[in-house]
C-alpha cells in the first residue's frame, strides 16, 4: 500500500518511540485511553501541519473521511491544485460568496474597515539582522463589508499597498455590490466625506460616522447634520459601539486561516485573500466555528 509523507513520518516516529523506554502510560492510575506514543505522534503531526492543537486533532479526526465526501476516487497531485487556482476567474469567488448569504434579506449594522495581510516570507529576526527592522511595507491590503449581527463579509477588495492608498477609495466600489436593505452603515473617522454621506442617505441608510473636527472647518449639509445628531442622541455612541466587531471579525480571520498569503503574483495573491473571506464566511454558515463556552470543552470521542 502506497504511503504519504504524512504516514511515512508518523509510522517512522511510532517505531522510533517503541525502541525508547518511554514508558506507554505516565502511571498505572491513568486512563489508559492513548498511549504517550499515540500522544507524541499526535505531536509530531502538530510540528509537521504547522498548526494549532485544535486543528491537528480535527484533521487527524477527519482525514479519512475527507475523500470519501467530495468522491475522490484518486487524490490529485498537488500541481492539479494550484493550476486549477491560477486559471479560476476571480468573479467565481465572489459568486460563491453571494451564493453563501443568499437567504439573508436585510441587514440591520454594515460595517466597513480594511486591514493588512502579510506577503513576505521572510522572518522578523532576519530583518533585524540585516537592519531593516520588523516592519515592512510590502503588504496586501483588504477593505471589507461586514454584516455585524451575523459577523458575515458582504464583499471585499484587495490592493497592493506597495504603495499608500486610502480607504475612502474603496468605499464606493464595495458599496455598490450590497444588493439588500441596510438600516445602519458604521464607519470611522478615515471614511468622513460628503459625498459618501449623500451616496448612503440615496440609498436609505443611516450613517454613524463620526466627523473630523478641530483643525479645519466643517462643510457640507450631509456632514453638518451628522454632527448634530451626535449631540442630540448620545444613545448613537452606543450604536457606533457595534462597529468594533469587525476588528474582532478581522482578528478571528487571521488566528483561523493565517495572516499571510502566499502566492507571490499579484492576482494570486488577490485570490488567495478572496478565498480566506468565503472560507470563513463558510465556516461561520455551516456551524464549524464553536461557541465561547464550548471553546476548551473536550469531547470523549477518541481522535487516535
Amino acid at each position: 500500500m502506497y504511503k504519504t509523507e504524512t504516514s511515512k513520518l508518523i509510522d517512522f516516529s511510532l517505531r522510533a518511540l517503541k525502541k525508547t523506554r518511554i514508558p506507554l502510560f505516565s502511571c498505572k492510575f491513568s486512563k489508559k485511553t492513548y498511549t504517550q506514543h499515540q500522544l507524541l505522534a499526535m505531536l509530531v503531526l502538530k510540528t509537521y501541519l504547522n498548526t494549532d492543537y485544535r486543528k491537528t486533532c480535527q484533521i487527524a479526526e477527519e482525514l479519512w473521511a475527507s475523500a470519501e465526501i467530495i468522491e475522490l476516487t484518486k487524490i490529485p497531485h498537488f500541481t492539479t491544485l494550484q493550476k486549477f487556482f491560477c486559471r479560476i476567474p476571480n468573479a467565481w469567488l465572489e459568486t460563491l460568496l453571494c451564493r453563501v448569504l443568499h437567504h439573508f434579506k436585510s441587514i440591520q449594522y454594515l460595517a466597513i474597515d480594511s486591514t493588512g495581510l502579510a506577503t513576505g516570507r521572510t522572518s522578523k529576526y532576519y530583518q533585524e539582522r540585516i537592519g531593516k527592522g520588523i516592519w515592512t511595507s510590502d503588504f496586501l491590503k483588504m477593505s471589507l463589508l461586514l454584516d455585524v449581527k451575523r459577523r458575515l463579509p458582504l464583499a471585499a477588495c484587495f490592493h497592493n499597498r506597495s504603495r499608500h492608498r486610502h480607504d475612502i477609495r474603496d468605499f464606493l466600489p464595495l458599496l455598490k455590490k450590497v444588493k439588500k436593505p441596510v438600516k445602519y452603515f458604521l464607519a470611522d473617522k478615515a471614511y468622513d466625506f460628503e459625498k459618501n454621506f449623500a451616496v448612503l442617505h440615496e440609498r436609505g441608510m443611516e450613517a454613524i460616522i463620526p466627523i473630523r473636527v478641530g483643525w479645519y472647518d466643517v462643510n457640507g449639509r450631509c456632514r453638518k447634520r451628522m454632527i448634530e445628531k451626535w449631540a442630540r442622541h448620545p444613545a448613537i455612541e452606543k450604536q457606533y459601539h457595534q462597529r468594533s466587531l469587525i476588528e474582532s471579525f478581522f482578528s478571528a480571520l487571521k488566528r483561523r486561516l493565517g495572516e499571510e498569503v502566499r502566492s507571490r503574483l499579484w492576482h494570486l495573491q488577490r485570490r488567495e485573500g478572496m478565498m480566506k473571506v468565503v472560507v470563513y464566511s463558510m465556516l461561520r454558515q455551516s456551524g464549524c466555528l464553536l461557541l465561547i463556552e464550548d471553546f476548551y470543552r473536550a469531547t470523549n470521542e477518541k481522535v487516535i
